[in-house]
């Protein structure tokens, strides 16, 4: 059995976005970030995802990395965690 996510527009209201949530525990909002904000997003994360070495043991794997502090290191994160698209749905 597959199952898909949901999609919903962009500018999908809060209340269609927590409905879905609701029913199926996850969303898609498609199209939510334009490229360029992406982009931006990606180029400030960019020297610190390079310098994330990958883990060493085999429940990880020897090429997985995870990159930490994401909202320390990027202003583009931080803005993104505060759209109303994000931050409504988490503080209901």
């Amino acid at each position: 059995m597959t199952t898909e996510l949901t999609r919903l527009p962009a500018g999908a209201g809060i209340s269609d976005i927590l409905e879905v949530l609701d029913r199926d525990g996850g969303v898609i909002v498609e199209r939510f970030l334009p490229p360029e904000r992406v982009d931006g997003i990606l180029a400030e994360l960019e020297p610190f995802i390079r310098q994330t070495a990958p883990f060493a043991d085999d429940f990880s794997g020897h090429q997985t990395t995870r990159t930490g502090g994401l909202v320390l290191r990027s202003r583009g994160v931080r803005d993104l965690l505060m759209d109303p698209t994000i931050l409504g749905p988490a503080q209901a």
